[in-house]
Protein backbone atom coordinates (compact mmCIF):
# COMPACT_ATOMS: atom_id res chain seq x y z
CA UNK A 1 0.00 0.00 0.00
CA UNK A 2 2.75 2.47 0.98
CA UNK A 3 4.60 1.55 -2.84
CA UNK A 4 1.03 2.59 -4.40
CA UNK A 5 0.61 5.55 -2.37
CA UNK A 6 4.70 6.48 -3.10
CA UNK A 7 3.75 5.63 -7.14
CA UNK A 8 0.86 7.39 -7.32
CA UNK A 9 2.03 10.94 -5.35
CA UNK A 10 4.95 10.44 -7.96
CA UNK A 11 3.12 10.45 -10.77
CA UNK A 12 1.15 13.08 -10.01
CA UNK A 13 4.16 15.30 -8.82
CA UNK A 14 5.38 14.79 -12.21
CA UNK A 15 2.57 15.31 -13.99
CA UNK A 16 2.64 18.71 -11.90
CA UNK A 17 5.98 19.46 -13.13
CA UNK A 18 5.08 18.55 -16.76
CA UNK A 19 1.93 20.96 -16.73
CA UNK A 20 4.35 24.19 -15.13
CA UNK A 21 6.91 23.34 -17.66
CA UNK A 22 4.32 23.63 -20.72
CA UNK A 23 2.59 26.78 -19.39
CA UNK A 24 6.25 28.40 -18.77
CA UNK A 25 7.40 27.54 -22.02
CA UNK A 26 3.98 28.88 -23.61
CA UNK A 27 4.53 32.12 -21.64
CA UNK A 28 7.93 32.52 -22.49
CA UNK A 29 6.15 32.19 -26.66
CA UNK A 30 3.75 34.69 -26.20
CA UNK A 31 6.38 37.13 -24.74
CA UNK A 32 8.43 36.57 -28.41
CA UNK A 33 5.51 37.28 -29.99
CA UNK A 34 3.38 40.72 -30.42
CA UNK A 35 1.10 41.17 -28.28
CA UNK A 36 -2.81 40.36 -29.38
CA UNK A 37 -5.43 41.12 -26.45
CA UNK A 38 -7.55 38.79 -28.89
CA UNK A 39 -5.32 35.84 -29.06
CA UNK A 40 -3.69 36.42 -25.49
CA UNK A 41 -7.48 36.03 -24.10
CA UNK A 42 -8.51 33.35 -26.87
CA UNK A 43 -5.59 31.10 -25.54
CA UNK A 44 -5.98 31.49 -22.14
CA UNK A 45 -9.55 31.33 -21.87
CA UNK A 46 -11.24 28.78 -20.06
CA UNK A 47 -11.72 26.55 -22.42
CA UNK A 48 -8.39 26.72 -23.73
CA UNK A 49 -7.14 25.71 -20.18
CA UNK A 50 -9.95 22.77 -19.51
CA UNK A 51 -8.92 21.85 -23.15
CA UNK A 52 -4.81 21.27 -22.07
CA UNK A 53 -5.81 19.78 -19.01
CA UNK A 54 -8.02 17.23 -20.51
CA UNK A 55 -4.95 16.44 -23.11
CA UNK A 56 -2.59 16.02 -20.17
CA UNK A 57 -4.44 13.74 -17.98
CA UNK A 58 -5.37 11.65 -21.41
CA UNK A 59 -1.14 11.50 -21.79
CA UNK A 60 -1.07 10.18 -18.14
CA UNK A 61 -4.23 7.81 -18.57
CA UNK A 62 -2.07 5.74 -21.02
CA UNK A 63 -3.41 7.13 -24.42
CA UNK A 64 -0.39 8.98 -25.68
CA UNK A 65 -1.50 9.87 -28.91
CA UNK A 66 -4.52 12.49 -27.89
CA UNK A 67 -2.50 14.79 -26.85
CA UNK A 68 -1.00 15.58 -30.36
CA UNK A 69 -4.15 17.69 -31.27
CA UNK A 70 -2.71 19.78 -28.03
CA UNK A 71 -0.09 21.21 -29.88
CA UNK A 72 -2.26 22.03 -33.78
CA UNK A 73 -2.32 25.12 -32.59
CA UNK A 74 -1.00 28.34 -34.62
CA UNK A 75 2.10 28.64 -32.59
CA UNK A 76 2.88 24.55 -32.55
CA UNK A 77 5.78 24.62 -35.55
CA UNK A 78 7.55 27.48 -33.12
CA UNK A 79 6.93 25.84 -29.93
CA UNK A 80 6.71 21.63 -31.13
CA UNK A 81 10.78 21.21 -30.69
CA UNK A 82 10.71 22.32 -27.49
CA UNK A 83 8.17 21.17 -26.11
CA UNK A 84 8.79 17.68 -27.48
CA UNK A 85 12.46 18.08 -25.75
CA UNK A 86 10.75 18.61 -22.51
CA UNK A 87 8.24 16.03 -23.04
CA UNK A 88 10.79 13.35 -24.43
CA UNK A 89 12.30 14.48 -21.05
CA UNK A 90 9.18 13.99 -18.62
CA UNK A 91 8.83 10.78 -20.60
CA UNK A 92 12.08 9.53 -19.83
CA UNK A 93 11.76 10.59 -15.90
CA UNK A 94 8.60 8.76 -15.78
CA UNK A 95 10.43 5.63 -17.33
CA UNK A 96 13.02 5.78 -15.36
CA UNK A 97 10.74 6.34 -12.33
CA UNK A 98 8.52 3.45 -13.28
CA UNK A 99 12.30 1.36 -13.41
CA UNK A 100 12.50 2.44 -10.10
CA UNK A 101 9.58 1.08 -9.23
CA UNK A 102 9.59 -2.00 -10.83
CA UNK A 103 12.70 -2.50 -9.10
CA UNK A 104 11.73 -0.95 -5.48
CA UNK A 105 8.94 -3.64 -5.95
CA UNK A 106 11.29 -6.75 -6.77
CA UNK A 107 13.31 -5.38 -3.63
CA UNK A 108 10.35 -5.68 -1.85
CA UNK A 109 9.48 -8.88 -3.01
CA UNK A 110 12.34 -10.49 -2.31
CA UNK A 111 12.44 -9.07 1.38
CA UNK A 112 9.02 -10.09 1.45
CA UNK A 113 10.00 -13.34 0.47
CA UNK A 114 13.36 -13.60 3.00
CA UNK A 115 10.54 -12.59 5.79
CA UNK A 116 8.16 -15.41 4.88
CA UNK A 117 11.08 -17.90 4.56
CA UNK A 118 12.52 -16.12 7.70
CA UNK A 119 8.87 -16.59 9.38
CA UNK A 120 8.13 -20.04 8.47
CA UNK A 121 11.54 -21.23 10.15
CA UNK A 122 10.88 -19.22 13.17
CA UNK A 123 7.30 -21.11 12.99
CA UNK A 124 8.46 -24.63 12.23
CA UNK A 125 11.39 -23.58 15.57
CA UNK A 126 8.22 -22.06 17.46
CA UNK A 127 6.80 -25.49 16.89
CA UNK A 128 9.70 -27.51 17.82
CA UNK A 129 10.21 -25.88 21.02
CA UNK A 130 6.37 -26.13 21.55
CA UNK A 131 6.51 -29.36 21.89
CA UNK A 132 10.09 -29.54 24.06
CA UNK A 133 8.28 -27.30 26.22
CA UNK A 134 5.32 -29.75 26.21
CA UNK A 135 7.50 -33.07 26.44
CA UNK A 136 9.32 -31.25 28.99
CA UNK A 137 6.23 -30.49 31.26
CA UNK A 138 5.06 -33.89 30.41
CA UNK A 139 8.40 -35.26 32.26
CA UNK A 140 8.98 -32.92 34.69
CA UNK A 141 5.02 -33.96 35.72
CA UNK A 142 5.72 -37.53 35.58
CA UNK A 143 9.22 -37.39 37.18
CA UNK A 144 7.29 -35.17 40.21
CA UNK A 145 4.95 -37.63 40.41
CA UNK A 146 7.06 -40.42 40.48
CA UNK A 147 9.17 -38.98 42.94
CA UNK A 148 6.28 -37.88 45.26
CA UNK A 149 5.45 -41.74 45.14
CA UNK A 150 8.82 -42.98 46.05
CA UNK A 151 9.26 -40.38 48.81
CA UNK A 152 5.43 -41.16 50.14
CA UNK A 153 6.13 -44.95 50.22
CA UNK A 154 9.80 -44.23 52.21
CA UNK A 155 7.49 -42.11 54.59
CA UNK A 156 5.33 -45.25 55.16
CA UNK A 157 8.31 -47.01 55.95
CA UNK A 158 10.20 -45.32 58.21
CA UNK A 159 6.63 -44.57 60.03
CA UNK A 160 6.02 -48.39 59.87
CA UNK A 161 9.58 -49.11 61.42
CA UNK A 162 9.23 -46.01 64.09
CA UNK A 163 5.52 -47.77 65.45
CA UNK A 164 7.57 -51.33 65.69
CA UNK A 165 10.24 -49.24 67.50
CA UNK A 166 7.92 -47.93 69.55
CA UNK A 167 6.01 -51.05 70.29
CA UNK A 168 9.30 -53.01 70.66
CA UNK A 169 10.70 -50.47 73.24
CA UNK A 170 7.12 -50.61 75.02
CA UNK A 171 7.67 -54.07 75.43
CA UNK A 172 11.53 -53.75 76.66
CA UNK A 173 9.95 -51.31 79.32
CA UNK A 174 7.82 -53.63 80.26
CA UNK A 175 10.25 -56.56 80.90
CA UNK A 176 12.73 -53.82 82.18
CA UNK A 177 9.73 -53.10 84.99
CA UNK A 178 8.93 -56.52 85.86
CA UNK A 179 12.97 -57.33 85.94
CA UNK A 180 12.95 -54.14 88.63
CA UNK A 181 10.05 -55.45 90.51
CA UNK A 182 12.12 -59.38 90.56
CA UNK A 183 15.12 -57.81 91.81
CA UNK A 184 13.53 -55.85 94.12
CA UNK A 185 11.46 -58.79 95.77
CA UNK A 186 15.46 -60.70 96.03
CA UNK A 187 16.67 -57.58 97.18
CA UNK A 188 13.98 -57.96 100.16
CA UNK A 189 14.86 -61.64 100.90
CA UNK A 190 18.35 -61.23 101.21
CA UNK A 191 17.78 -58.41 103.28
CA UNK A 192 15.74 -60.99 105.18
CA UNK A 193 18.15 -63.32 104.48
CA UNK A 194 20.78 -61.17 106.21
CA UNK A 195 18.80 -60.10 109.07
CA UNK A 196 18.21 -63.71 109.69
CA UNK A 197 22.00 -64.27 109.36
CA UNK A 198 22.79 -61.49 111.67
CA UNK A 199 20.27 -63.23 114.38
CA UNK A 200 22.01 -66.88 113.41
CA UNK A 201 25.50 -65.11 114.15
CA UNK A 202 24.80 -63.49 117.35
CA UNK A 203 22.58 -66.38 118.74
CA UNK A 204 25.62 -69.08 117.50
CA UNK A 205 28.24 -66.24 119.26
CA UNK A 206 26.08 -66.28 122.64
CA UNK A 207 25.56 -70.54 122.03
CA UNK A 208 29.51 -70.56 121.63
CA UNK A 209 29.92 -68.36 124.75
CA UNK A 210 27.78 -70.11 126.64
CA UNK A 211 29.30 -73.28 126.00
CA UNK A 212 32.75 -72.27 126.01
CA UNK A 213 31.92 -71.00 129.85
CA UNK A 214 30.07 -74.57 130.06
CA UNK A 215 32.78 -76.35 129.01
CA UNK A 216 35.61 -74.22 131.27
CA UNK A 217 32.81 -75.25 133.95
CA UNK A 218 33.44 -78.68 133.17
CA UNK A 219 36.61 -78.82 132.78
CA UNK A 220 37.14 -77.23 135.86
CA UNK A 221 34.89 -80.20 137.87
CA UNK A 222 36.69 -82.92 135.43
CA UNK A 223 39.98 -81.78 136.87
CA UNK A 224 38.42 -81.45 140.42
CA UNK A 225 36.68 -84.62 139.79
CA UNK A 226 39.74 -86.15 138.68
CA UNK A 227 41.98 -84.67 141.27
CA UNK A 228 39.81 -86.21 143.73
CA UNK A 229 40.08 -89.67 141.83
CA UNK A 230 43.83 -89.29 142.09
CA UNK A 231 43.32 -88.74 146.06
CA UNK A 232 41.29 -91.48 146.37
CA UNK A 233 43.47 -93.65 144.54
CA UNK A 234 46.07 -92.46 147.13
CA UNK A 235 43.69 -93.43 149.81
CA UNK A 236 42.97 -96.55 148.61
CA UNK A 237 46.63 -97.07 148.18
CA UNK A 238 47.26 -96.14 151.61
CA UNK A 239 44.14 -98.06 153.07
CA UNK A 240 45.52 -101.39 151.53
CA UNK A 241 48.66 -100.48 152.90
CA UNK A 242 47.72 -100.25 156.08
CA UNK A 243 45.29 -102.68 155.41
CA UNK A 244 48.34 -105.45 154.50
CA UNK A 245 50.50 -104.23 157.13
CA UNK A 246 47.80 -105.12 159.85
CA UNK A 247 47.02 -107.58 158.38
CA UNK A 248 47.56 -110.05 161.19
CA UNK A 249 46.72 -108.08 163.94
CA UNK A 250 42.86 -106.31 162.74
CA UNK A 251 39.96 -107.38 163.38
CA UNK A 252 36.83 -108.24 161.64
CA UNK A 253 35.23 -104.82 162.17
CA UNK A 254 38.55 -103.28 160.91
CA UNK A 255 38.41 -105.02 158.06
CA UNK A 256 35.25 -104.41 157.15
CA UNK A 257 35.18 -100.74 157.62
CA UNK A 258 38.37 -100.39 155.93
CA UNK A 259 36.00 -102.74 152.54
CA UNK A 260 33.41 -99.86 153.14
CA UNK A 261 35.59 -97.27 152.78
CA UNK A 262 37.04 -98.97 149.62
CA UNK A 263 33.70 -99.61 148.43
CA UNK A 264 32.85 -96.06 149.15
CA UNK A 265 35.65 -94.56 147.22
CA UNK A 266 34.78 -97.16 144.53
CA UNK A 267 30.97 -95.75 144.31
CA UNK A 268 32.66 -91.75 144.40
CA UNK A 269 35.13 -92.76 141.53
CA UNK A 270 32.19 -94.59 139.43
CA UNK A 271 30.16 -91.78 140.20
CA UNK A 272 32.62 -89.30 138.98
CA UNK A 273 33.65 -91.00 135.91
CA UNK A 274 29.78 -90.88 135.35
CA UNK A 275 29.81 -87.53 135.83
CA UNK A 276 32.77 -86.86 133.64
CA UNK A 277 31.08 -88.89 131.15
CA UNK A 278 27.67 -87.06 131.42
CA UNK A 279 29.96 -84.03 130.62
CA UNK A 280 31.90 -85.23 127.80
CA UNK A 281 28.51 -86.27 126.66
CA UNK A 282 27.37 -82.38 127.52
CA UNK A 283 30.04 -81.31 125.88
CA UNK A 284 29.66 -83.23 122.72
CA UNK A 285 25.89 -82.29 122.26
CA UNK A 286 26.66 -78.87 122.47
CA UNK A 287 29.17 -79.39 119.93
CA UNK A 288 27.00 -81.22 117.68
CA UNK A 289 24.61 -78.28 117.91
CA UNK A 290 27.48 -76.07 117.57
CA UNK A 291 28.40 -77.48 114.76
CA UNK A 292 24.64 -78.30 113.05
CA UNK A 293 24.03 -74.31 113.89
CA UNK A 294 27.35 -73.77 111.80
CA UNK A 295 25.38 -75.84 109.07
CA UNK A 296 22.39 -74.40 108.85
CA UNK A 297 24.75 -70.87 108.58
CA UNK A 298 26.35 -72.18 105.80
CA UNK A 299 23.43 -73.25 103.90
CA UNK A 300 21.89 -69.66 104.88
CA UNK A 301 25.08 -68.39 103.36
CA UNK A 302 24.78 -70.80 100.12
CA UNK A 303 21.17 -69.22 100.29
CA UNK A 304 22.40 -65.79 100.36
CA UNK A 305 25.12 -66.50 97.97
CA UNK A 306 22.74 -68.32 95.35
CA UNK A 307 20.58 -65.10 95.75
CA UNK A 308 23.36 -62.94 95.08
CA UNK A 309 24.32 -65.03 92.28
CA UNK A 310 20.78 -64.77 90.91
CA UNK A 311 20.89 -61.05 91.90
CA UNK A 312 24.08 -60.19 90.01
CA UNK A 313 22.75 -62.72 86.65
CA UNK A 314 19.79 -60.50 86.54
CA UNK A 315 21.33 -57.22 86.94
CA UNK A 316 23.58 -58.29 84.06
CA UNK A 317 20.45 -59.10 82.33
CA UNK A 318 19.17 -55.76 83.40
CA UNK A 319 22.36 -54.45 82.26
CA UNK A 320 21.92 -56.24 78.46
CA UNK A 321 18.10 -55.11 78.22
CA UNK A 322 19.57 -51.51 79.36
CA UNK A 323 22.07 -51.34 77.04
CA UNK A 324 19.78 -52.97 74.43
CA UNK A 325 16.91 -50.89 75.18
CA UNK A 326 19.51 -47.49 75.23
CA UNK A 327 20.86 -49.02 71.66
CA UNK A 328 16.76 -49.15 70.88
CA UNK A 329 16.14 -45.28 72.20
CA UNK A 330 19.26 -44.63 70.24
CA UNK A 331 17.64 -46.28 66.78
CA UNK A 332 14.37 -44.60 67.57
CA UNK A 333 16.15 -41.22 67.63
CA UNK A 334 17.99 -41.68 64.81
CA UNK A 335 14.42 -42.64 63.68
CA UNK A 336 13.09 -39.46 64.85
CA UNK A 337 15.67 -37.38 63.31
CA UNK A 338 15.62 -39.47 59.96
CA UNK A 339 11.85 -38.58 59.81
CA UNK A 340 12.58 -34.77 60.86
CA UNK A 341 15.14 -34.79 57.82
CA UNK A 342 12.29 -37.01 55.85
CA UNK A 343 9.80 -33.76 56.41
CA UNK A 344 12.68 -31.12 55.60
CA UNK A 345 13.44 -33.13 52.16
CA UNK A 346 9.44 -33.59 52.00
CA UNK A 347 9.42 -29.58 52.69
CA UNK A 348 12.27 -28.54 49.93
CA UNK A 349 10.47 -31.46 47.36
CA UNK A 350 7.44 -29.27 47.96
CA UNK A 351 9.38 -26.16 46.91
CA UNK A 352 10.99 -27.86 44.09
CA UNK A 353 7.27 -28.53 43.16
CA UNK A 354 6.13 -24.81 43.78
CA UNK A 355 9.40 -24.16 41.98
CA UNK A 356 8.57 -26.54 39.22
CA UNK A 357 4.87 -25.89 38.90
CA UNK A 358 5.89 -21.92 38.86
CA UNK A 359 7.77 -22.79 35.63
CA UNK A 360 5.94 -25.34 33.98
CA UNK A 361 3.02 -22.35 34.27
CA UNK A 362 6.05 -19.79 32.73
CA UNK A 363 6.60 -22.79 29.62
CA UNK A 364 2.89 -23.04 29.22
CA UNK A 365 2.41 -19.06 29.23
CA UNK A 366 5.46 -19.23 26.84
CA UNK A 367 3.81 -22.00 25.01
CA UNK A 368 0.55 -19.85 24.89
CA UNK A 369 2.71 -16.56 23.62
CA UNK A 370 4.25 -18.50 20.54
CA UNK A 371 1.04 -19.80 19.52
CA UNK A 372 -0.53 -16.43 19.35
CA UNK A 373 2.61 -15.50 17.41
CA UNK A 374 2.26 -18.23 15.46
CA UNK A 375 -1.59 -17.12 15.11
CA UNK A 376 -0.28 -13.85 14.14
CA UNK A 377 2.00 -14.94 11.82
CA UNK A 378 -0.29 -17.27 10.10
CA UNK A 379 -2.83 -14.54 9.62
CA UNK A 380 -1.24 -11.65 8.36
Amino acid sequence: MKQETDLTLSNSQNKEKFEDSIQENSENQNLDEPKDVSNKNQHNSPQKQLLKQAKISDYFSGDKNKHLPFFSDKKQDKTQSLDQLLFDQSLKKIKQSQTNYKNMISQLSNELSGFKNDAEKELLSTKKRIKELNDQIYTSSEQKDNYIIELKQQVDILNQDLEYQKSKNEELNQQKQKFIQIIDELQQQINSQQDEKKKLDLQLFQIKSNQELKIQKLESQLGQANLKISNLEIDKRDLQQKFLNASRGITETVIQDLENQMQKIDIENSLLKNEIFDLKFGINEKNRKIEQLEQEIASKQNHTETFRKKIEELSEKIQAYQKENIQKDQQILNIINQNQKTIQIREQLNEKILHMNKKIEEQEKEIIDLKKIIVQGQSS
